[in-house]
């Protein structure tokens, strides 16, 4: 029901991983598809392992080794807004995935 409600849609844009500081930057949008104002977004960036191993990478998203959460405030009907956040420190050398969520109310 809570979906149905208050249904929105994030994008992830970009993910860079910086080199002069152990940080990466994910930047993305989020769009209100409801019939109702959102007074707060969190929006979350989780990152996960990948390792090429279909079981382990099946497993990895459902537990994430780092995760993100910034709020966004006042979201209209049909506005769409970026965002950006810098998960730090960020120190795995391997191969990884991000993904973004929001939950609005």
């Amino acid at each position: 029901m809570h979906e149905y409600l208050f249904k929105n849609n994030t994008q992830l844009l970009s993910q860079q991983k910086l080199i002069f500081t152990e940080a990466v930057v994910v930047k993305g949008t989020l769009s209100n598809e409801s019939k109702f104002n959102f007074k707060v977004c969190k929006i979350t960036a989780s990152i996960y392992k990948v390792t090429g191993n279909k079981v382990k990478d099946f497993i990895f998203p459902f537990n994430p080794f780092q995760k993100m959460l910034i709020e966004e405030a006042d979201i209209k009907i049909g506005e769409t807004r970026d965002f950006k956040m810098i998960i730090e420190p960020f120190t795995y050398a391997n191969d990884y995935n991000v993904s973004v969520k929001a939950d609005c109310k």
